[in-house]
């Protein structure tokens, strides 16, 4: 069922989440400090109902919990900086006439993630059917890619850029096409936009003749 892009109804006090993690502190919390939880525009009444009923029962850190929940798209508690939505997070274009031959699919990190939030999306990413290799990609290599990829197209990008302006990004590196086409099917990007600490996933895109295979 399409619906359009709505916070959950049921919006709980912070007072009534325990141990909620990445608010204020309890003496300068609000009385009406609200956790908002944003649902996926194709969220179903059935996703919907599951996370209100997770939000009722809920025990643990807010957003990690939360943020991977199906039908979820983003979870907003005051006190602590926004994370990309999920669909703001998967960047990739699924199909392409005619793709480049790449075999690596890169996940931006926030400049917040936390080494607890980098080892899971590692994790995560070191159990992905074909993967090879997983890598953490500094500012200062960002930053040659970046130079190199604007260098002609758009040199005042590259020449206004610094490292640090950059995040860190993990690549996660598959052992050939097909893996990396297996991976587009899974959905891979959205698995790990649901990690907190995740900016962006850029997966290449499979060739539009093998749109709809497995």
């Amino acid at each position: 069922m399409r619906r359009s892009a709505s916070v959950l109804a049921a919006l709980l006090a912070a007072a009534l989440l325990p141990g909620c993690t990445g608010g204020p502190s309890a003496e300068d919390r609000p009385v009406n400090l609200k956790a908002r939880v944003f649902l996926s525009t194709y969220a179903s009444d059935a996703q919907a109902k599951a996370v209100e009923t997770h939000l009722r029962g809920y025990q643990g850190p807010l957003r990690g919990d939360l943020r991977k929940l199906d039908g979820v798209d983003s979870v907003v508690f005051p006190g602590r900086k926004s994370q990309p939505s999920v669909n703001e997070c998967m960047m990739s274009v699924r199909t392409a006439a005619d793709p480049a031959p790449k075999l690596d699919i890169v996940v931006f990190l926030m400049n917040e993630a936390s080494e607890a939030e980098k080892q899971a999306v590692q994790s995560l990413l070191r159990a992905v059917p074909g993967a090879r290799d997983v890598r953490l990609r500094g500012r200062d290599e960002g930053y040659e890619i970046l130079k190199e990829s604007y260098r002609d197209v758009a040199p005042e990008i590259a020449a206004s850029a610094e490292p640090e302006d950059l995040p860190e990004a993990l690549v996660l590196t598959m052992v050939d096409r097909d893996a990396v086409f297996r991976a587009n099917d899974d959905r891979i990007d959205e698995q790990v936009c649901r990690l907190t600490g995740v900016g962006r996933v850029i997966v290449p895109p499979k060739p539009l003749a093998r749109r709809g295979s497995a």
